[in-house]
């Protein structure tokens, strides 16, 4: 056993404390004993001592107490995950930040608590960082993500960024960055004169900014991705106004878009004509007031591909279009309003199945 390299012991109905004798196999370069119960012991010491390790993956498996320092002797890993564990509130160890080999940090639902320690700017190979669902994390200045040039995959929704004013500056240096996740996390308002001096990832293909306070010139920050990649945006619930601008119109790319829970008005914008692979357009809860066949004309290069629709609870006015053409459509709610002549029965023909 002693010539062990890998150990995947994942979901294996494990209870009590880790046995030491684990602590023998100095060849390991992958341990998972993730999705067991430790029973809120701490992680081990000794697992430090595995100087080989490459992988170490512990989530979910109910570990608690601060992280061990002697986690700071893997100068090997490549992947460290504690997601969904109860760490009690401690502050992220800054000693994670020089384990410079580092490609994947899950620290996800955690229970830590403090400032993100800048330390975690080192690592410079990092292509995932998840600290999604620590809610009393935060982060006065976001600098030190501006030196995280490998990063792909950036989550740190639900975190307290609300002081975090420079945010746009240092995303626009993460140029490999693929998915954007910074949902209920109290963002700052982008600043629209500093858009000029803002290049935005060349590669973002998920974008998750819902449930801020973000006014409309969010849009233009938006403005700024590369617009051959994006695939999601997710706005819902903020505070955008106004009509809709144009951004979206080289996007075609683009699947997946929630504007929902704001207070758009006008119509469902003229760019909106170009999204050829458009599958998902929720606009749910705005003041858009727009003759609703045109609106839906307006979709009709996304015939082929549009699955969900949701204009429910806006003021759209005249007749309910025809909408078999929409050969995927499954998923329609538009709401019925005084100034919306038709009902959901004369629509039932169209669909099968459908959510009217």
């Amino acid at each position: 056993m002693s010539q062990l390299k890998e150990l995947e012991l994942a979901d294996a109905n494990f209870s009590g404390p880790v046995p030491p004798q684990l602590g023998n196999l100095s060849n390991l370069h992958t341990l998972d004993l993730s999705f067991n119960d430790f029973e809120g012991m701490m992680i081990p010491k000794f697992i430090g001592s595995l100087s080989q390790l490459k992988e170490l993956k512990l989530a979910s498996a109910n570990f608690s107490g601060p992280v061990p320092p002697q986690l700071g002797n893997l100068s090997n890993l490549h992947t460290l995950d504690l997601s969904f564990n109860d760490f009690e509130g401690m502050m992220i160890p800054k000693f994670i930040g020089f384990l410079s080999q580092l490609k994947e940090l899950e620290l996800a639902d955690a229970n830590i608590s403090g400032p993100v320690p800048p330390q975690l700017g080192n690592l410079s190979n990092l292509h995932t960082l998840d600290l999604y669902g620590n809610q009393v994390v935060s982060s006065e200045n976001l600098e030190w993500l501006s030196h995280l040039s490998s990063l792909r995959y950036l989550n740190m929704s639900w975190l307290n960024l609300s002081e975090a004013v420079n945010w746009p500056e240092s995303l626009s240096k993460l140029t490999l960055l693929t998915e954007l996740e910074l949902s209920d996390c109290n963002i700052p308002d982008v600043n629209p004169r500093s858009l000029a001096f803002i290049n935005s990832s060349t590669s973002l293909q998920l974008l998750d900014l819902s449930y801020n306070s973000l006014n409309s010139s969010i849009f233009y920050w938006i403005a700024n991705v590369n617009s051959n990649f994006v695939h999601i945006i997710h706005l819902t619930s903020n505070n955008l106004e106004g009509p809709i601008p144009d951004v979206f119109t080289r996007m075609l790319s683009l699947v997946t878009l929630d504007l929902s829970h704001n207070q758009l008005e006008g119509g469902i914008s003229k760019g909106f004509q170009n999204l050829c692979s458009l599958e998902s357009l929720t606009l749910r809860a705005n003041q858009l007031s727009e003759n609703i066949g045109d609106s839906v004309k307006t979709l009709s290069i996304a015939e082929n591909t549009l699955e969900t629709l949701n204009l429910r609870d806006n003021l759209f006015w005249g007749s309910l279009p025809d909408l078999s053409r929409f050969s995927k459509l499954r998923v329609l709610y538009l709401g019925l309003y005084p100034r919306v002549s038709g009902n959901s029965l004369a629509l039932k023909h169209y669909f099968s199945p459908g959510i009217l």
